[in-house]
């Protein structure tokens, strides 16, 4: 399954739209600060499968602060990150992603795209297509392959 990863988009999704275009995605999990983003990338790319959890800035939206999500065979958390504290480390989210027997953790927040992998446990933080931060300020989304065997993370830039 192809999955496009993004959050932080702040209202502002056509530079994403516009790269991502000529894909086609099984599924999309859009990780908080502006869930109607998630619904509006979801309705342009015709993406049926989507996931998508609260952030920070969806003070009344009636959405999740995280989603378990099992996927051919794989247990993956969703959150914003911000209730996790992940602007300061990845602890309270790997405590988080080992109570829920998760073998990947997708997180937003710190607009500051990474990939990691810590004590078995993949972390992926998609960045912002948007509102970049962190040293090289490069507008981010992430695209996973899931199959039966693995999970495979890619970060992208947004083309010019």
């Amino acid at each position: 399954m192809k999955i496009l990863v993004a959050s932080d988009t702040h209202r502002r999704i056509s530079p994403l739209v516009k790269t991502v275009a000529n894909e086609n995605f099984d599924a999309l999990f859009f990780l908080g600060d502006n869930v109607e983003d998630g619904e509006e990338i979801a309705k342009r790319l015709n993406i049926a499968e989507k996931y998508i959890v609260r952030g920070n800035g969806d003070f009344y939206a009636n959405y999740p602060d995280k989603l378990i999500v099992e996927m051919l065979g794989h247990r993956m958390i969703l959150v914003h990150g911000h209730k996790e504290n992940v602007k300061l480390d990845l602890r309270q989210l790997m405590a988080l992603a080992e109570k829920e027997g998760a073998e990947s953790a997708f997180f937003g927040h710190t607009h500051i795209a990474s990939i990691d992998r810590l004590e078995d446990i993949l972390f992926l933080n998609p960045g912002s297509p948007t509102f970049p931060r962190g040293g090289d300020y490069k507008k981010t989304f992430a695209v996973l392959d899931v199959t039966n065997e693995h999970i495979w993370a890619d970060i992208r830039n947004i083309s010019k």
